[in-house]
């Protein structure tokens, strides 16, 4: 089921998404949608009942990144 969706903007190769309905377990897709700066890979840390933290490789990046995070 999907909880939620969205777009962030990374500022110094990060951003952070609040989500309180998040669980430990939830699934988080990522999708670029443009690439600004310098790129990096993306990885994501979730912080259950708070939200998740998208961080980029590159500090550089200051891409678009679509999300949705799916329980």
């Amino acid at each position: 089921m999907m909880l939620a969706k969205g777009e962030a903007t990374l500022v110094l190769g990060q951003a952070t998404v609040s989500l309180p309905r998040i669980s430990a377990d939830a699934v988080v897709v990522l999708s670029r949608k443009n690439s600004i700066g310098t790129t990096g890979l993306l990885n994501w840390a979730i912080t259950p009942g708070t939200g998740f933290t998208i961080t980029s490789a590159n500090i550089l990046d200051v891409s678009a990144v679509g999300w949705a995070v799916f329980s």
